[in-house]
């Protein structure tokens, strides 16, 4: 069902105390509680750790809302390599995941949806690349 039972329901998996903003952390939290269940059964925390660490990485040309989300993928990789006391693992592991966000809100007309859409679409086929 899910990355790790305890990442959908109190998300004890990461360290958010990397995390200064109180509300930033609260809409991590809440995409994480929309989207871990369409993460495959097997995805280790190193591995969406190693994920996000790779998509944290800035790009030539990244519009300003990409290197913002750059800058969050950033903090969600130390807060779930903290959290679990692992290095960053193959991120290309993940891509199923974010495969599986673009599949679930394809045909969604919800204004937040289609934005993770376009953010999974991009960062599955970085990770893929």
């Amino acid at each position: 069902m899910s990355l790790i039972p305890a990442l959908t329901t109190d998300l004890t998996t990461f360290n958010f105390s990397v995390i200064e903003n109180p509300g930033r952390v609260t809409a991590m939290v809440n995409t994480f509680n929309q989207t871990l269940q369409w993460a495959p059964a097997d995805l280790a925390p190193s591995d969406l750790a190693g994920a996000f660490n790779t998509l944290s990485a800035p790009r030539d040309g990244d519009s300003p809302p990409v290197a913002a989300r750059r800058a969050t993928c950033k903090l969600l990789a130390s807060a779930l390599a903290e959290g679990n006391g692992v290095t960053f693992g193959d991120g290309r592991k993940a891509v199923e995941y974010f495969d599986n966000i673009v599949r679930a809100l394809s045909l969604s007309e919800d204004p937040r949806h289609k934005a993770m859409y376009n953010t999974a679409a991009r960062e599955a086929a970085e990770l893929a690349g």
